[in-house]
């Protein structure tokens, strides 16, 4: 009976633990599920893999990237703890110590994972070719249990990791064609050189000054440069008019903002439908006499509003085919001069408090 009494017992601790062990995958991977980028996913993976197996040494995390034309594949070492933090960046696994490099390179090519007696490799793989590896070093041997738990959650690891790869690609693809776009009408109206790439700077630096969070002031920065896309509607003749515009061309060549508009009008993606915004509104002037719509104050969004200084700020330090760069003391006297008027007010005192960051800002982009 007390035999029986002690393996009833025995069996109730294994339901726990593993119970408690299931508890912990389904929270960790939950809590890494809602990271939003590759390096804070990739460093709550090994946060929460300490807590679901209480390790206190050592442990990577890399994913082998196949690359084109029968280059050698390289490790980018995603995160990292213990003795491994200083291979924590794209690497050669030949950086690594002699035994762990050969411990990943046998787990590569027999692709599965290894328990080695004092670490243990999870291996995935992908759709797109992608390997992964989890280096773990631990004090003590791993139960199967533990390895079935560690399994389990790669498996999940390894989903989120593809779907966070995949939407960084789209993001940094989307980006990309914002800029190549831009810069085509920036080509267009000769006005070549990084000037889309240092409004957008701009617009992040005063969004967040004015305290917009992170995200908003990231949203603005990258539909920022499309602020001028409806000049591609515009004629030549007008565009690069060396001289000072007629009325009828002055009235032209304000509609670029309703084709600019138009352009951005046809899509309801959170970065286009900003991009659409600070067309529309860019051209607006803090006392009402801007163009299209002759708003004023606040009625401008904080996007238009923004976009307004920035522009003017970078336009006024470049060379145009109408006017050569004015001196920075020329610019800081203009647009002291037009708070209120044209700008901001709140947004130009930023600008003149921090007056040193923006111009380095602007050197560090030249034309």
């Amino acid at each position: 009976l007390l035999y029986s009494m002690l393996r009833s017992y025995r069996d109730l601790c294994l339901i726990e633990e593993q119970k408690q062990g299931l508890k912990k995958v389904i929270e960790s991977s939950a809590k890494v599920q809602n990271t939003t980028t590759i390096q804070d996913y990739a460093a709550s993976v090994l946060e929460q893999l300490t807590s679901l197996l209480q390790l206190e040494k050592s442990a990577f995390y890399c994913v082998v990237q196949p690359q084109p034309d029968g280059e050698v594949s390289r490790a980018l070492t995603l995160a990292a703890t213990g003795d491994y933090v200083d291979f924590c960046s794209e690497c050669e696994f030949e950086r690594l110590p002699e035994e762990v490099s050969q411990r990943c390179q046998q787990v590569l090519k027999q692709r599965s994972s290894q328990h080695f007696g004092d670490a243990f490799i999870l291996f995935t793989s992908d759709e797109q070719g992608a390997d992964s590896l989890l280096y773990v070093n631990f004090y003590k041997n791993l139960s199967s249990l533990d390895i079935q738990l560690l399994e389990i959650y790669m498996q999940n690891i390894g989903l989120t990791f593809e779907n966070l790869s995949l939407l960084f690609d789209f993001k940094e693809t989307s980006k990309e064609l914002v800029y190549s776009l831009a810069n085509a009408v920036e080509a267009r109206s000769r006005e070549t050189g990084a000037h889309v790439q240092r409004v957008a700077l701009f617009c992040e630096k005063l969004a967040l000054l004015y305290g917009l969070t992170d995200k908003e002031a990231s949203v603005i920065k990258h539909a920022a440069p499309l602020h001028d896309v409806g000049k591609v509607a515009v004629p030549d003749s007008i565009l690069h008019k060396p001289g000072k515009l007629d009325s009828d061309e002055w009235e032209v060549m304000k509609r670029h903002v309703d084709y600019g508009v138009e352009i951005l009008s046809r899509s309801r993606r959170r970065l286009i439908v900003m991009a659409k915004e600070i067309a529309a509104y860019h051209h607006e002037k803090w006392d009402g006499t801007g163009y299209p719509n002759g708003i004023k104050g606040t009625e401008i969004p904080i996007s238009g509003r923004i976009a307004a200084l920035a522009d003017v700020f970078d336009a006024l330090g470049s060379k145009r085919s109408y006017k050569e760069p004015w001196s920075d003391e020329e610019i800081r006297r203009e647009i002291t001069q037009q708070k209120g008027r044209h700008f901001d007010p709140e947004l130009v005192d930023l600008l003149v408090e921090h007056w040193d960051m923006f111009i380095e800002i602007r050197n560090s982009l030249p034309d």
